[in-house]
């Protein structure tokens, strides 16, 4: 109506199944109020209801009460970007800058309270003969407040597919597989306390002449096993699981050659990793990859289809990677 506002509703319904064989379905729908501010900056509010059934097939955890839930989610979400680039599916300059804060709440018809914060910088810059360079950093943080609710498929008062995970030719990093940077730790049966080392769970001293372990101390939370002994005995593998992390950084840098009008060839160096409650941000834990991506673009498609070639700099034991990833969409 020639007004710098926007306002909008959706409903909707939407099942998602991920590589890790984990599913999401979710219906509900959301209230957007917005406004533009100048030639490049709009600020938004979102109100969002919606009801999620999630499992988690994957998880070694022996109990539906981590690897199951059914919650109502009900927050609202303000946010702010700036957009300067110069074009959104073949930028060469400019920059991005995106932040938002989601507040989910019981008393906003939900059955959680949380906060997650989120930010976004990406800037492309142009260097020689039509080549250019993009950066781009983002992060995340998410934390309970208010009474605790101990619900089916929690962590520490958290959803689990409200927690962070990483990796992959969507966030990044490239060359890990999708979703599977996550911090890997042990957790209780009720998914209130975790513990990043097997000895603060249980202890044995020696053993007896039929070669068992005699045990010295024991936490029965954290025993997923039904058999006798304590926590799966020596191999204690029940109890530890991939849980996502409550807070999380990837950074990505790339320098791109135009070959020719629909063709792009980018050398690219990412870094990024997930970090649990407890844990500090660490420059030694940071997981690395290097390669190139070749970009075609197509009149079919909008955006442009990606086929990514590289390696692991940096990772380690247990980390899934695949030197070889497909892709349509921008890369950050």
């Amino acid at each position: 109506m020639g007004k710098p506002y926007q306002l909008g509703f959706s409903i909707y319904k939407q099942d998602t199944q991920f590589a890790q064989d984990q599913t999401q379905a979710g219906h509900g729908g959301s209230i957007l109020l917005g406004r533009q501010i100048g030639a490049f900056t709009n600020v938004q509010a979102v109100y969002r209801y919606e009801s999620v059934d999630y499992v988690d097939n994957s998880s070694s955890l022996q109990s539906d009460q981590l690897t199951q839930s059914h919650t109502v989610i009900g927050s609202i979400t303000p946010s702010f970007r700036y957009d300067r680039v110069d074009d959104p599916y073949r930028p060469t300059r400019g920059t991005i800058i995106f932040g938002s804060v989601q507040i989910a709440g019981q008393v906003i018809a939900g059955q959680n309270s949380f906060v997650k914060t989120f930010a976004q910088f990406t800037r492309y810059f142009p260097f020689v003969r039509k080549t250019f360079f993009g950066l781009h950093v983002e992060g995340g943080y998410v934390f309970p407040y208010g009474p605790g609710t101990v619900e089916g498929g929690e962590i520490l008062d958290l959803p689990r597919f409200e927690r962070f995970y990483v990796g992959g030719d969507q966030i990044g990093p490239r060359i890990f597989e999708s979703r599977s940077l996550s911090p890997v730790t042990f957790v209780s049966r009720d998914g209130t306390r975790i513990r990043v080392d097997k000895s603060d769970i249980v202890q044995t001293k020696g053993k007896d002449i039929l070669g068992n372990p005699i045990y010295t101390f024991c936490d029965p939370d954290f025993d997923f096993d039904s058999d006798p002994g304590c926590a799966n005995d020596q191999h204690f593998t029940p109890g530890r699981d991939q849980i996502g992390g409550n807070r999380y950084l990837v950074s990505q840098f790339e320098y791109a050659i135009p070959i020719a009008h629909p063709f792009i060839l980018a050398f690219f160096v990412d870094a990024g990793n997930t970090y649990s409650e407890g844990e500090g941000p660490d420059i030694d834990t940071l997981r690395v990859a290097a390669g190139v991506e070749a970009r075609l673009f197509l009149p079919v498609f909008q955006a442009p289809l990606r086929f990514i070639l590289g390696r692991p700099i940096r990772d380690v034991e247990g980390d899934r990677t695949n030197g070889f990833q497909f892709s349509i969409g921008t890369s950050f």
